[in-house]
């Protein structure tokens, strides 16, 4: 769902050994995207962008996940800029990266899509989302943010709060104002920044930051929610849930 040039996310659809989300047009980076990058995007997503997650490292996954028909990458647990800087490289064409070229996949349509407009279109409709997941890289986000060809950071508050030794604390003053430095940081190199919410005051709270992509619940969450929805209207019935061993 789109609004005031912000997205939220709300499916995640598994594809290509990847995680990907459908994400709702409203900014200028999925609204401008070129017809030649349609061909497989599912049409339960419409017009919407897929954002592909490789593991960490798979830097070489990157551009076959491009050339499939993804949209934009999000890369998991970055710990520097150096680290940045090879998912740009990997993502995107000279001169801004290093990507390889090769024009007969669903995104050039097959050879269809001559070379030079390839490489523009391809550069200036790809997205490169950088998640910081661990303290040296919240310390580091400044540095990361600043990297040309990264469009936006992520704070992951779950992975974080592991690596913290506050385990599922996400309301711990250290997440809260790792919140804080991933929002300047953002704001100070001139881009857009995301993380996962929590609720609906939480989301509220992320907006007023400034945080531009909001990415809400997930798939297996949504199903937990109705199996227990229909636990408790059964329960009026009488009926008592299993206790599984």
């Amino acid at each position: 769902m789109g609004s005031g040039g912000k997205d939220l996310i709300l499916d995640v659809v598994p594809l290509l050994d990847g995680r990907f989300c459908g994400a709702a047009s409203g900014t200028d980076r999925f609204d401008d995207r070129s017809a030649s990058f349609d061909p497989l995007v599912p049409e339960v997503l419409g017009n919407d962008g897929i954002i592909a997650r490789p593991a960490k490292g798979e830097f070489g996954r990157i551009s076959r996940m491009l050339e499939l028909g993804a949209h934009g990458i999000m890369y998991p647990r970055c710990e520097s800029a150096a680290e940045a800087k090879q998912v740009v490289n990997a993502a995107k064409f000279a001169p801004i990266g290093k990507r390889g070229f090769d024009g007969s996949n669903p995104d050039a349509e097959f050879c269809l899509t001559p070379m030079a407009d390839y490489v523009r279109i391809a550069n200036e409709n790809t997205f490169v989302l950088i998640q910081i997941e661990d303290p040296e890289a919240v310390d580091r986000a400044e540095e990361i943010a600043a990297v040309d060809g990264v469009d936006a950071i992520m704070l992951g508050p779950g992975d974080l709060s592991v690596l913290s030794g506050i385990p599922g604390q996400l309301d711990h003053p250290t997440i809260v104002k790792a919140f804080e430095k991933i929002a300047q940081a953002a704001k100070n190199a001139g881009k857009n920044w995301a993380s996962i919410t929590l609720s609906l005051d939480h989301a509220r709270q992320l907006r007023d930051m400034g945080a531009m992509l909001l990415f809400h619940s997930a798939d297996i969450i949504m199903v937990k929610q109705g199996l227990e929805r229909i636990q408790r209207e059964f329960a009026t019935l009488g009926f008592k849930p299993r206790t599984v061993r």
